[in-house]
């Protein structure tokens, strides 16, 4: 847990010493770390569902709209998005848990948070081309 609130002390102090974002810091910072989590989160388990399980068992299916995108972006905001935002606001903004976690924590100068949101972004493509890399480079069975 030490790492994942570094992570968030350095995300607080980087966007805070933004003036453009002296108001709605807290707002900004919860939605960058919400992003990299869902991220994480949703390529966790696809690797779990289609490589290791054979099976998909993290899915709602919600019939609210008219319209299939909207369906289908409403049942991810629920399943990816909003998990991370209410863990985030348990353990770091409940009670200003973040002034504690900033006099405890020293700064990295955002080092931690940008390491972490760019790994989250870019490493699932990495990953993702090197797979499709290599299953291209495989033989086609013969039957």
């Amino acid at each position: 847990m030490s790492l994942y609130f570094k992570i968030w002390v350095n995300a607080i102090l980087k966007i805070r010493r933004n003036p453009l974002r002296k108001e709605d810091w807290k707002w900004m910072v919860q939605i960058y770390m919400a992003i990299a989590m869902a991220l994480n989160l949703m390529f966790l388990l696809a690797v779990l569902q289609r490589n290791i399980f054979n099976f998909s068992f993290y899915d709602i299916e919600i019939n609210l709209f008219a319209v299939k995108i909207l369906n289908d972006l409403l049942s991810g905001f629920i399943l990816f998005f909003l998990p991370p935002l209410l863990i985030n606001y348990l353990l770091i903004f409940k009670n200003k848990k973040y002034l504690d976690l900033i006099e405890k924590y020293k700064s990295e100068n955002g080092n931690y948070f940008f390491q972490y949101f760019f790994t989250s972004l870019f490493l699932p493509l990495i990953i993702l081309i090197i797979a499709f890399s290599l299953n291209k480079t495989r033989p086609a069975n013969s039957q």
